[in-house]
């Protein structure tokens, strides 16, 4: 339920922005290092050009069969580009893509005329210009419409992000890139970049201070304001990265600095990363991505420290493996497996932090408490102590070309709870494609049930007390539906 359309271009872009932006006319049946997309590739308009003008060949960080786990540049990102006449088609090019969202969740407790509805729609617009071969600027913007007034858990669970309000605007990414010698090349300007080399959860990850969580289609949190120095180590294949992070920043003590140092021992990629910031506490990482015979393994280790001085570690590995049916299809299957020490043991634990999460909030909105609301006190999808998903996707199998299917499954084995979700992606009129899922909540309560069971006995006397309904206030989901339109523009 997590996660879908598991077939990524094998220039390293998500491919779940891969496919939105349609940048999936390169996408390679090898499955790839980074989570996947609930959406699944669809035929392009014209092949996408995922590569850094600044950047020979030479200098791109090397991949392995594992699909590498170098860093993931998503200002790279090609939307299909309009055609200009003579010079310009060498100078600029316009893109975009509209995306209509549409989803409908169950829960226990409303009739089926008042279920959530939840109407997500977006577009992006990007403008890339390249007047020669060693400097590019690139601009994208996001207009996000959420029509309707569907709530926060609800549109969480079909894995949209609906803004704060009905209509906003969003900069996405904006930033020139250019070389120095053609040996230092330099990015200025807000980027979007993650690390790391498994699908699902990534430790590694230290850019953002929010985790992308499996559930949305596409990674939509946008960029940060930063500096990128990337120098290529050709003689070894390796890359050296340096960023210098700006984000909430009002003078040079609050830059953060991020140092990663990509390397390639034998078929065996592997990543160190490093990330400070004044008044903050170190954080460190490590991944590695390989192929072992017919199969691709990759794995991420992210610790970081606190004011003691002690180490808190995650830890995340896939295993994925191609099976070719037929002289053309391919079916792509896999497993993932994720291990925090700090995460709730079980799902008393998980509750005993919810009940007072959820006892501090009544009191707050009903003016028993002052000072500022209480904070929520769990990371979905990383609240567990320990994870495991299933995926398998054929893409266009037998004659049915135009036809995705997708199955995922993702438990937090902590408290036996658990979502799993089906997807089909039919390409219609060449340039539209027409997305279903389904998706169904298991378990007898925890993450994936939202604790709502556990509530409704622990919090419910209190709420009847005061002539109030605990099933009102807990509602547990069951599954959820959508239908999705997405096209390139």
């Amino acid at each position: 339920a997590a996660t879908t359309g598991w077939a990524d271009p094998p220039t390293g872009i998500d491919a779940r922005e891969a496919d939105m932006l349609g940048d999936d006319a390169e996408a390679a049946p090898a499955p790839p290092a980074t989570p996947a997309p609930p959406a699944t590739p669809a035929p392009p308009a014209t092949p996408a050009t995922r590569g850094d003008a600044t950047q020979p060949p030479a200098a791109a960080t090397a991949t392995s069969a594992a699909g590498g786990s170098g860093v993931e540049d998503f200002g790279d990102a090609r939307m299909a580009p309009v055609v200009l006449e003579s010079a310009a088609r060498d100078r600029l090019q316009i893109g975009g893509m509209l995306y209509l969202r549409n989803g409908f969740s169950l829960n226990d407790t409303d009739p089926l005329l008042s279920q959530p509805l939840t109407v997500s729609n977006l577009t992006d617009v990007y403008l890339d210009a390249r007047p020669s071969d060693r400097v590019r600027a690139f601009a994208r913007g996001r207009l996000l419409w959420t029509p309707t007034a569907g709530d926060a858990t609800s549109a969480g669970l079909l894995g949209f992000t609906t803004g704060n309000s009905e209509l906003s605007a969003q900069l996405v990414e904006l930033w020139i890139k250019f070389d120095v010698a053609r040996a230092l090349y330099v990015t200025v300007g807000a980027q979007q970049v993650r690390f790391g080399a498994t699908r699902l959860w990534n430790p590694v990850d230290v850019i953002y201070s929010t985790r992308r969580s499996p559930l949305t289609l596409f990674d939509q949190r946008t960029g940060l304001p930063m500096l990128k120095l990337h120098m290529p180590i050709e003689k070894l294949g390796w890359n050296a990265y340096l960023l210098g992070l700006a984000d909430g920043a009002s003078n040079l003590r609050g830059i953060g600095l991020v140092g990663r140092l990509e390397m390639v021992v034998s078929t065996v990629e592997l990543g160190l990363l490093a990330k400070k910031r004044l008044g903050e506490n170190w954080r460190f990482g490590a991944d590695a991505s390989a192929g072992v015979g017919p199969f691709d393994l990759g794995a991420e280790l992210g610790m970081r420290l606190d004011a003691a001085g002690k180490g808190h570690w995650m830890a995340s590995a896939k295993l994925e493996h191609s099976i070719a049916v037929g002289d053309n299809d391919t079916v792509i299957w896999g497993v993932e497996a994720f291990y925090n020490p700090d995460g709730k043991a079980n799902l008393d634990a998980e509750l005993d932090a919810m009940e007072g999460f959820f006892g501090d909030l009544f009191l707050y909105t009903a003016g028993g408490s002052v000072g500022a609301a209480p904070v929520f006190p769990l990371q979905f999808f990383y609240t567990g102590r320990y994870y495991a998903a299933f995926f398998a996707a054929a893409m266009g199998p037998g004659s049915l070309d135009d036809t995705n299917f997708t199955f995922s499954a993702l438990s937090n084995l902590s408290d036996r709870s658990a979502t799993v979700r089906l997807d089909v992606s039919q390409a219609v009129l060449q340039h539209l494609r027409i997305e279903a899922y389904a998706s169904v909540n298991l378990g007898d309560d925890g993450e994936f049930r939202f604790y709502m069971k556990g509530l409704r006995d622990r919090l419910g006397p209190a709420i009847v007390a005061t002539g109030g309904d605990p099933s009102s206030f807990f509602k547990v989901p069951v599954g959820q539906f959508g239908l999705n339109l997405r096209m390139s523009l």
